[in-house]
């Protein structure tokens, strides 16, 4: 499942590079590199997105991404310990020797299902970690691809409200240069 919906993401990512580059021959394919930058190293490619556009204000996602990278890899880790504890004490109480202290409180149905909940929990983590990683990659791809667009104030929609023959409508301006 993980493998198809890499698969798709990545896919949608290479077409989407290639339908630009076909209106817009002479331009480097920005988000497709920094989709690529930040696949090789996380928040790479909010660093170039912020080198390129010249703005200082784009710095502040790295300590997100890397904290929240970081978060579920220790959770992930943190979870993967307690099921190889876990583990280890029901082979202790098969050939019958002292196991862990904070388990013995546990009878074996209990300690198998401790395992079952804790690799549950794993998982989960793991399906997180992947999950943010991707994310990263998709911001990274998305704030490249936007920037192009011309955010001008002489391209501008206004919706204003506005009372005709005693009905209230809604009046919609589309400005261009």
């Amino acid at each position: 499942m993980i493998r198809l919906f890499c698969f798709f993401f990545f896919s949608l990512i290479l077409f989407q590079s290639k339908a630009q580059d076909s209106l817009k021959t002479n331009s480097i394919n920005y988000p497709r590199r920094a989709a690529f930058l930040s696949t090789i190293i996380p928040g790479a490619g909010q660093i170039y997105n912020a080198t390129r556009s010249h703005k200082k204000n784009v710095y502040w996602k790295l300590p997100l991404i890397y904290a929240s990278l970081a978060g579920a890899g220790h959770l992930l880790i943190q979870q993967q310990t307690k099921i190889s504890e876990i583990e280890t004490e029901y082979d202790l109480r098969k050939n019958k020797l002292a196991g862990f202290s904070k388990y013995s409180a546990y009878d074996n149905y209990n300690l198998v299902q401790l395992h079952q909940s804790a690799n549950t929990k794993r998982n989960l983590y793991g399906i997180l970690l992947v999950g943010l990683y991707l994310f990263q990659i998709a911001d990274a791809s998305v704030e490249a691809h936007f920037m192009n667009y011309d955010i001008s104030p002489n391209l501008a929609l206004k919706i204003e409200p506005t009372i005709m023959d005693n009905v209230v409508a809604l009046n919609f301006k589309l400005k261009f240069r």
